[in-house]
């Protein structure tokens, strides 16, 4: 699930997801991609969409843009009767320590957030003693952070359809 690219955050993540797929070699099926808000519901709404477009075609895993809409994601999927990561891996980004909480335990993405916080400040200050507002790109490297959600596709037998 991904946010409508609206943001300058969600045209980067989109960017990177598509140069990623075109490096691996691999196309970039739109049917495979879905617009949701960051939200429990935006996230089951985004997948049962998915579900239905790629009925037996579907991908090996999810990358959702957020810890809420990964747990909508996580709930439409069992409500469809697949078990994750043995149908599908999810991942999401936004690390928080109820990831680790959830059933199964959510893949996730650690952003540098402190390190962002920091310069949000820095840059409210700059701005407050009168010097021009800026974008500012922190360079720190995000981190996976792996847990059970989350299995390699070749290691997992694919059911032929939707149960």
């Amino acid at each position: 699930m991904r946010r409508p690219a609206d943001t300058d955050t969600a045209r980067r993540r989109e960017r990177g997801y598509r140069e990623a797929m075109a490096r691996a070699g691999l196309d970039v099926r739109e049917s495979w991609l879905g617009f949701g808000t960051p939200t429990i519901v935006g996230g089951r709404l985004a997948t049962r969409s998915l579900l239905e477009r790629a009925s037996v075609d579907r991908p090996t895993g999810l990358f959702t843009a957020s810890l809420l809409g990964a747990i909508g994601v996580l709930a439409e999927l069992r409500d469809a009767g697949m078990a994750v990561p043995a149908d599908i891996s999810v991942i999401a980004f936004n690390d928080h320590e109820l990831a680790e909480h959830l059933d199964p335990p959510l893949t996730t993405v650690r952003m540098p957030n402190f390190r962002m916080g920091e310069e949000a400040v820095r840059l409210l200050l700059e701005a407050i003693e009168g010097e021009a507002g800026r974008d500012e790109m922190i360079d720190d490297a995000p981190q996976v952070i792996v847990r059970r959600s989350t299995a390699s596709p070749e290691e997992l037998p694919r059911p032929a359809a939707i149960r």
